[in-house]
């Protein structure tokens, strides 16, 4: 064992692993990312990241997992525009960090990594449906016409903070996205 390795074990060297390859995939790119990078990062022997995972894919997919499960449950402060303001702020800071924006790069590149895509996949299917109960309740609670299209109006949502922040690289401060979710309410009680 390893001076830099004595101290740290068990769950705080995988936790300590995991943290190094979200890191390395956010500013290397899953093409070039190796699991050498991530132990050099994490500051552990190569041969220890290589007798947990078998494979890049394996330590990413396990990494990826513990990352979305920071992810805050979708808010509920009892409004639309409150939870709308909650949400796009927390969409517009997502899309700050730069693991988000590697993840996005990949996916607009069209850039798809099969051994990855999966659990990318999930967490994303599972951040959609989490939004849209916030567009739901405020369908139930009478805020949004009940043939409102949920979807769309995500979509939309989400759509303005991405083109703004993602692909315009312009400032969205919280004044800017109290406009857009007035807009989007608008949209969704139009008819």
């Amino acid at each position: 064992m390893t001076e830099r390795e004595r101290h740290v074990r068990g769950k705080a060297l995988v936790e300590k692993v995991h943290d190094a390859a979200i890191h390395a995939l956010a500013h290397l790119g899953y093409d070039k990312l190796t699991l050498e990078d991530v132990a050099d990062a994490a500051g552990v022997n190569k041969t220890t990241v290589y007798r947990r995972w078998t494979s890049k894919a394996a330590l990413m997919n396990e990494a990826l997992e513990r990352f979305g499960a920071t992810f805050p449950p979708p808010p509920d402060e009892g409004s639309l525009r409150a939870d709308l303001v909650v949400l796009l702020r927390r969409h517009r800071d997502a899309l700050r960090q730069p693991l988000i924006r590697e993840l996005v790069r990949m996916s607009t590149e069209n850039r798809h990594h099969a051994d990855i895509a999966e659990v990318g996949e999930r967490l994303r299917r599972e951040g959609d449906e989490g939004t849209l109960r916030v567009y739901q309740r405020a369908v139930a609670r009478g805020e949004l016409p009940a043939d409102t299209d949920v979807r769309l109006l995500r979509a939309f949502a989400t759509g303005v903070i991405s083109e703004l922040v993602f692909f315009r690289s312009e400032d969205c401060d919280d004044a800017r996205i109290d406009r857009i979710v007035d807009m989007v309410i608008a949209a969704g009680r139009r008819k």
